[in-house]
């Protein structure tokens, strides 16, 4: 009989973006996460909120870069 894994999820921090998450990825130490939120129905992009964003997996945002198009 395989054996189950059961996984456990907390959630560590919140962030609104205004946009929904398109991409997300790990450092391979797992120390910091990085993500690119976007939408593709906007006709009129909020620049202060559309970008990509750094943060470490404690949930502090350490940087982020506004951008005028999706990611």
């Amino acid at each position: 009989m395989p054996k189950i894994i059961r996984r456990e999820y907390r959630l560590i921090a919140k962030y609104s973006t205004g946009y929904p998450i398109w991409l997300a990825d790990l450092d391979r130490e797992e120390r910091y996460i990085v993500f690119a939120s976007g939408h593709h129905t906007f006709k009129k992009v909020d620049t202060s909120r559309h970008g990509i964003y750094f943060f470490d997996t404690n949930g502090t945002l350490i940087w982020k870069y506004l951008t005028e198009a999706q990611v």
